[in-house]
């Protein structure tokens, strides 16, 4: 068991980030936290499902894809399956984690962009 993992703008990139919370959740010990970001739209009230994986195991886009820049497939990106909306908050409780959100801007401490948004998701 973990007191805390850490992950940054990964979340998006896995078609069924619940699963993978779920298991964040199961790995960590009683009171741990999982810190994280991911793309979050607070106005939105459901997450943008932008694409998954069918049963042939094959990726299907829904929307226009999206891909962020990774260091193993500099040409393509990762594909972004989602980004996150209100929806997020909700079933990360239902998972049993207690969530807050926090808006930084820390330069020095590698926090850019304007307000970036860091959830702390703590196991109950």
């Amino acid at each position: 068991s973990f007191d805390i993992v850490l992950s940054s703008d990964v979340f998006e990139h896995i078609p069924k980030p619940y699963l993978a919370h779920r298991e964040v959740y199961r790995i960590l010990k009683k009171h741990g936290c999982h810190i994280f970001t991911a793309p979050f739209s607070p106005n939105q009230t459901k997450d943008d499902n932008r694409a998954f994986v069918n049963k042939e195991n094959k990726i299907i886009n829904i929307k226009t894809p999206i891909y962020h820049l990774d260091g193993i497939r500099p040409k393509k990106g990762a594909l972004v399956f989602n980004v996150f909306g209100q929806e997020m908050l909700s079933k990360l409780k239902k998972i049993g984690f207690r969530v807050s959100v926090q808006t930084l801007f820390k330069p020095f401490r590698g926090i850019l962009g304007n307000g970036a948004i860091v959830f702390i998701a703590q196991k109950n």
